[in-house]
């Protein structure tokens, strides 16, 4: 059966950004090590999601072999999306290593809990997913634990994502666009991106930059901030 090009839209993208980007940072060839994310790198989840390009609501084999190219191809390629900062990079890691390997099985954990949390078909496509990565690329000199990830689809791991869900009160500028009640880290950022487009405040020539107006400017301190800057600007207004 011949694939249509809607199911191979998203994954081309991603493979064309791979191809423009610009080239990765030189980073140490470590195999084995790797820097666990700390609270705020958690919060490049959505934006890293969102740059894999990944998407699993697609059904038949064709769609499970096109998703499974877009996570071969993100392990071993030797250049970086364009939009990931050189501050980010050693997080997203070197092609090939236990790193790389490391961060695309986080995304795929996040994108099973949060973003197809309510989704059973595709919380259970993107679980086999994560599964396929480990047999394919995972070995035991990579000296981190492989995450795991529940089929049932109301049940959420504790642990990483417990940073996702805690209440967190927003400063006072920050309130002034997402409410001054607590929320977790999720809600803020999927409030702030309602705000945003409903403001019409994407770059026109590059989406993934934020103009800011005079309530965003408080927040960021800057005029123009790119989305991975924005998720650690909004780590320092939540408490």
């Amino acid at each position: 059966m011949s694939v249509q090009p809607k199911d191979l839209a998203p994954f081309q993208a991603f493979l064309e950004k791979l191809q423009s980007g610009a080239a990765g940072a030189d980073l140490a060839a470590d195999v084995n090590e790797v820097n666990q994310w700390t609270e705020p790198a958690l919060l490049e989840l959505e934006t890293l999601a969102a740059i894999l390009g990944y998407s699993a609501t697609s059904t038949g084999k064709a769609a499970e072999i096109a998703r499974r190219e877009v996570l071969k191809s993100a392990f071993h390629s030797l250049r970086y999306p364009s939009t990931v900062p050189i501050e980010s990079r050693s997080l997203w890691g070197a092609a090939s290593s236990a790193q790389r390997l490391y961060s695309i099985s986080r995304v795929l954990v996040w994108i099973c809990e949060q973003q197809y949390a309510k989704k059973v078909v595709a919380r259970r496509k993107s679980a086999q997913d994560l599964i396929w990565m480990k047999l394919q690329f995972f070995n035991d000199a990579m000296r981190f634990e492989w995450p795991q990830v529940t089929l049932a689809p109301v049940v959420r791991r504790q642990g990483v994502n417990a940073a996702f869900m805690k209440p967190l009160t927003p400063s006072a500028v920050l309130a002034v666009i997402v409410g001054k009640d607590p929320l977790p880290r999720t809600e803020v950022v999927s409030t702030l991106w309602a705000y945003i487009k409903r403001n019409g405040l994407q770059s026109v020539q590059n989406k993934r930059m934020i103009h800011a107006d005079e309530n965003l400017k408080k927040i960021f301190e800057k005029n123009e901030v790119s989305m991975f800057e924005m998720a650690g600007l909004i780590g320092r207004h939540l408490r």
